[in-house]
């Protein structure tokens, strides 16, 4: 009897390793509360001159709604993507772009970038290859028009490293920016 079962077992297995790896990941974002010792509109005056300074210098970079009533400002830009790894691939060059949101409250402001997402290269022979959503880990498994599944994954990881890098990059200059506004008499 145990015989028997030991195959049954064996296909159960693979179907539960399976799901495993073809979850649908969690999408990057990322997020910063900065301590100002400041009103809300000192804060939301300060992150809208501190903008210019860091976000505002992204490529792409625009001011999408300035919410002065609620402290809230929102905008986008983009990271200019190149692989690193595969050469030759114009399709996948392309723009990551992200969105932006300030938020100035009493003693702080709360930075968020989410929405990370690839557009490939329209102009390329064949075509743009789109990778779409940019996650924390692996990309969920999905058949990427014009490369391969583990192309797309090395591709995928790339683009996080970069869009992460130059993101990070433009936060800190937020951050630094508003710091010395706010010290500033």
């Amino acid at each position: 009897m145990p015989r028997a079962l030991f195959p049954l077992f064996f296909v159960c297995s693979l179907a539960a390793s399976a799901q495993v790896n073809s979850g649908t990941g969690t999408l990057l974002t990322f997020s910063d509360a900065i301590a100002l010792q400041l009103s809300k509109a000192q804060a939301f005056e300060l992150s809208l001159r501190a903008w210019e300074y860091s976000f505002g210098q992204q490529p792409g970079a625009v001011l999408l709604q300035v919410d002065t009533a609620n402290g809230r400002i929102e905008g986008s830009a983009r990271v200019n993507y190149r692989s690193t790894g595969l050469g030759s691939r114009e399709a996948t060059m392309g723009a990551i772009a992200y969105r932006i949101t300030i938020e100035a409250r009493n003693g702080q402001c709360l930075v968020r970038i989410a929405q990370l997402e690839h557009t490939g290269n329209q102009a390329a022979p064949g075509g743009g290859v789109d990778l779409g959503p940019i996650y924390v880990g692996d990309r969920p498994v999905q058949k990427t028009r014009g490369i391969s599944q583990g192309s797309a994954q090395r591709l995928h990881a790339d683009m996080r490293d970069q869009a992460t890098r130059k993101v990070q990059e433009a936060m800190h200059a937020f951050a630094a920016r508003l710091r010395l506004l706010a010290a500033a008499p």
